[in-house]
């Protein structure tokens, strides 16, 4: 039975949190020029352990995310900021669940032509808030979403 509890540990699902530092850190990496394969060799590691924490199927220590952020110019602040709070807790609900999968099936469709990607990944890159409102505003007026 407890090798049962292993093997279903080693196969856990992404968590929001895992997934949300992993988006950043593949934003991060893109803007700071670098290929997983660059960002592994700069870290000791190989690209597909860089490619396992952008999606979020790894997690990334507090030691390894202190290095990253010195390797790409960013503060550590950046790969949490926007995280929802309730990303990190563990046992949500059925209806949290559907709502993850709605929003990243939005996102997934976001990013699926590389000038939308671009967009997506320019605006995770702002650091203000406002900017970044005002921006989904003139979006929104823009399709006729307003």
């Amino acid at each position: 039975m407890e090798h049962k509890t292993i093997m279903k540990a080693s196969r856990r699902p992404p968590e929001g949190f895992d997934v949300h530092i992993g988006r950043r850190l593949r934003v991060g990496r893109k803007a700071a020029g670098l290929t997983q394969q660059g960002v592994g060799d700069a870290l000791g590691l190989t690209f597909q352990q860089v490619q396992k924490y952008e999606q979020g199927q790894n997690r990334i220590s507090a030691s390894a995310l202190y290095r990253i952020s010195a390797l790409l110019g960013l503060p550590v602040d950046f790969f949490i900021e926007g995280l929802n709070p309730h990303e990190a807790l563990e046992g949500v609900s059925e209806k949290t669940n559907a709502d993850r999968a709605d929003w990243r099936n939005s996102v997934r469709a976001l990013r699926s032509a590389s000038d939308q990607q671009d967009l997506a990944d320019a605006c995770a890159l702002m650091r203000q808030t406002s900017v970044r409102r005002r921006l989904a505003e003139i979006v929104a007026e823009l399709t006729g979403q307003r």
